[in-house]
């Protein structure tokens, strides 16, 4: 289900960005949002989900938030524009994949791991054939388009 409006999904690890990691994906996401992307689509957990939210609004882009069933984890960002209904960790990420047109990833490790929710959202994006944009630790971005 994709609009007129330019939609990216977000997906980083819980335990939180790296400082050049958290600078360069300002950088990427200001590069994104001059490319005519609006909105955010941001799964709502603490760590990177909240600071690439942050990011977001602060470049004046809208957030849609699709939080997870488990609260444990869960950031409450509170500029989103829309919040939709909780769902399991897994159908939330296809979710926010499926209104996307490009996911940005910052995972905390360089190697896929197959017990992530970044990896694995970065597998789905992969198999939906999404624009993908991924900032790792170091700093470093690899794009697949």
């Amino acid at each position: 289900m994709r609009s007129a409006y330019r939609h990216l999904a977000f997906t980083g690890t819980k335990n939180g960005l790296t400082v050049i990691q958290k600078y360069t994906l300002g950088r990427e996401l200001l590069r994104l949002r001059d490319e005519g992307f609006l909105w955010m689509h941001n799964g709502d957990c603490v760590g990177a989900d909240y600071d690439a939210a942050k990011i977001w609004t602060d470049l004046k882009g809208l957030v849609q938030l699709h939080p997870p069933l488990k609260e444990k984890y869960r950031a409450r960002f509170a500029k989103a524009r829309i919040v939709c209904e909780p769902l399991d960790y897994l159908v939330r990420d296809k979710r926010m994949i499926e209104c996307s047109e490009l996911t940005v990833a910052t995972p905390e490790t360089y190697d896929e791991q197959r017990r992530s929710g970044t990896w694995t959202t970065v597998r789905y994006a992969r198999k939906e054939r999404l624009g993908l944009v991924i900032v790792y630790p170091d700093g470093t971005v690899e794009t697949e388009r």
